[in-house]
């Protein structure tokens, strides 16, 4: 999977946040991540992608067990909007995510993954904040090297 430096900061916020909890071992994942990343181009402004790696930052999840590939967490400002597993298919998410962008998605009510939303923010808005410091900076080594935003360059999603 590649790793990307962190986002800069957006000058307008994105309507949402889409983060794809993956494992750099998972075949499906790593076959998926083109998919996310021509999705990320599509959406534009309007969502900003995110691509974790769980295993690098296992301490993030702070014991919230992710078994299965791809999972995404979708998030509206600081409420959580989904948490699970997503078919790892262009249109799957791509329906998901438009749900969200009309409002169509009730507020997840799982604690744990609300927690883990909250972290992975507060960890996202700490790296971006100490790499826009220092102007062109690299990634804050060991915090944002995994959690990326997603490559908008990729042509077209497949399986759309």
């Amino acid at each position: 999977m590649t790793n990307r430096p962190a986002p800069a900061l957006q000058p307008a916020s994105p309507q949402l946040r889409v983060i794809c909890l993956c494992a750099a071992w998972c075949r499906t994942c790593e076959a998926y991540e083109a998919t996310f990343d021509a999705l990320a181009a599509q959406w534009g402004a309007q969502v900003q992608a995110l691509w974790l790696d769980i295993e690098d930052h296992e301490d993030w999840l702070d014991g919230l067990d992710v078994i299965s590939f791809p999972t995404l967490l979708i998030e509206q400002g600081e409420q959580l909007l989904f948490f699970g597993p997503v078919l790892p298919h262009a249109s799957a998410t791509d329906q998901l995510v438009g749900r969200a962008l009309q409002n169509a998605l009730p507020p997840a009510l799982d604690a744990d993954a609300q927690a883990l939303a909250r972290r992975l923010h507060q960890v996202y808005l700490a790296g971006v904040g100490a790499n826009t410091a220092a102007a062109g900076a690299a990634p804050v080594a060991g915090r944002l090297s995994t959690l990326r935003q997603a490559n908008t360059s990729t042509a077209t999603p497949e399986g759309a």
